[in-house]
C-alpha cells in the first residue's frame, strides 16, 4: 500500500448502531476484508496526531474532514481543507451524504466507503503511540486543482444540462440587449455576463474551484450563441430573434460583409427602391426575370406582374430581390407590355418597371 494512504485506524468502540463505515484501500480485490478504518459514530482524518483517523499524505489537511452518523446514515464534511474533499469527484461543498460503495478523495488520498453489519467488520488494530508515528509536519502542500480539470470526462461541472442553461441565458442576454436600447454592444456584452451570473450559483464547487467551470461554460455558450444566431442571420437574411427589426443580432451586416470580403450595400440607395425586368419566351409563356435593390435588408416584397400573377419573395441581406414569374403574355401583358410592380410587406416602399415583350406561344 503506497505512502499516500497509510491510515492509522481507530481504536476499538463499542457499535452504537447496527452498521458501521468502513474506510478500505479503493479499488483492492478484497478490501472489505481488510479494513482500514472503522467508523461507528463520528471520526476526525487528517494530519494531526490528535485526529481519530490519522493520513500520512503531506497535502492532506491537519484536520481535513469528519464523517459522522445520524440514524445510521453517514456523511462527510469538509472542515476547511486546503485541498478539499471529494464524494465521486464531486467537491463536498458542507456535508454530503455517504452511500456504500461511495469513493472518498481527501487531496491525493483516495479511498472507498463501505457500509457494513458492525457484527461482521473485524477490527484493525489499535492505533499506535503518537512517538512512532511518521507523517509530514509543517504546512500543508498545496495540490493542483485536478478535479477541475476531469470534470469533463467524471461528468462533474461541465454538464449538459449547464451548457443548455448557459446557451439560453446568452440568448436572453443578447435580447436583453435590444430591449433596454442598449443595441449590439449590449447584446454581445449581456451575451456573455447573463450566463456567467446564471451559472455560477449552481455549479457545485466554491471558490477557485467554481471560477475555472463557469468561465469555460461562459465563453462556449456566449460562442455558441453567438455564432449560431449570426450564421442563422446570413442565411435568413433577417433577424431570428424577436426585438430587432433587421439582420445583425450580434453583428452587424456590414461588419460581416468586411470580415467575409463582400461588398457592402450601396449607399446610393434612393427612398423607393429600383428594379429591373427582363423576360425569356417560354413553350408555355413568357418568363418574367425580376431584380431589384435598394429593398430593407431580409424584408418581405410582394411582385406582381399586371393583375393576373403575384409571388412574394424576400430580399437578400443587401437588400436585393431576384425572382421568375412565368406569366401569360395575352393575360398578363396586353398590348405587348408587362407592367411589373414591386411592393415592400409592412411599408409604403414599392417599385415599378415596364417592359415590352412578345406573345411566345
Amino acid at each position: 500500500m503506497s505512502d499516500q494512504i497509510r491510515i492509522i485506524a481507530t481504536p476499538d468502540a463499542p457499535p452504537a448502531l447496527g452498521v458501521v463505515g468502513v474506510l478500505v484501500a479503493a479499488g483492492l480485490p478484497g478490501a472489505p476484508n481488510r479494513p482500514l478504518a472503522v467508523i461507528d459514530a463520528q471520526a476526525v482524518l487528517g494530519r494531526e496526531d490528535d485526529c481519530d483517523i490519522v493520513l500520512t499524505s503531506g497535502r492532506v489537511s491537519r484536520r481535513h474532514a469528519r464523517i459522522f452518523a445520524e440514524e445510521g446514515r453517514f456523511a462527510v464534511e469538509d472542515l476547511g481543507s486546503l485541498n478539499g474533499t471529494y464524494v465521486n469527484r464531486n467537491p463536498v461543498v458542507m456535508a454530503a451524504e455517504l452511500l456504500d460503495g461511495d469513493r472518498l478523495t481527501l487531496a491525493d488520498v483516495e479511498l472507498q466507503f463501505r457500509v457494513l453489519p458492525a457484527g461482521l467488520v473485524p477490527r484493525p488494530p489499535r492505533r499506535p503511540p503518537s512517538s512512532d508515528l511518521t507523517y509530514p509536519r509543517g504546512v500543508t502542500e498545496a495540490m493542483a486543482p485536478a478535479m477541475d480539470t476531469e470534470v469533463a470526462a467524471t461528468g462533474g461541472q461541465l454538464r449538459a444540462g449547464y451548457l443548455v442553461v448557459a446557451l439560453l441565458a446568452a440568448l436572453a442576454g443578447g435580447i436583453l440587449g435590444h430591449l433596454v436600447g442598449a443595441g449590439r454592444p449590449g447584446a454581445l456584452v449581456l451575451a456573455v455576463v447573463v450566463p456567467l451570473a446564471v451559472v455560477t450559483p449552481v455549479l457545485h464547487a466554491t471558490g477557485r474551484r467554481r471560477a475555472l467551470p463557469a468561465l469555460v461554460l461562459t465563453a462556449l455558450a456566449a460562442s455558441l450563441t453567438i455564432a449560431g444566431v449570426t450564421a442563422a442571420e446570413l442565411w435568413l437574411g433577417h433577424a431570428v430573434t424577436p426585438l430587432v427589426p433587421s439582420g445583425g443580432t450580434f453583428v452587424s451586416t456590414a461588419q460581416v460583409d468586411a470580415l467575409l470580403g463582400h461588398p457592402a450595400p450601396a449607399a446610393t440607395c434612393a427612398v423607393q427602391p429600383t428594379v429591373a425586368v427582363s423576360w425569356t419566351p417560354q413553350p408555355r409563356g413568357v418568363l418574367v426575370w425580376v431584380t431589384g435593390r435598394c429593398f430593407g435588408p431580409g424584408s418581405s416584397v410582394d411582385v406582381s406582374v399586371g393583375s393576373t400573377v403575384m409571388t412574394t419573395t424576400r430580399a437578400d441581406r443587401f437588400g436585393r430581390v431576384n425572382t421568375r414569374m412565368l406569366v401569360d403574355p395575352d393575360a398578363s401583358c396586353p398590348l405587348g407590355r408587362c407592367s411589373v410592380t414591386t411592393h415592400e410587406l409592412q411599408s409604403l416602399r414599392y417599385g415599378q418597371a415596364q417592359t415590352e415583350v412578345a406573345n411566345a406561344r
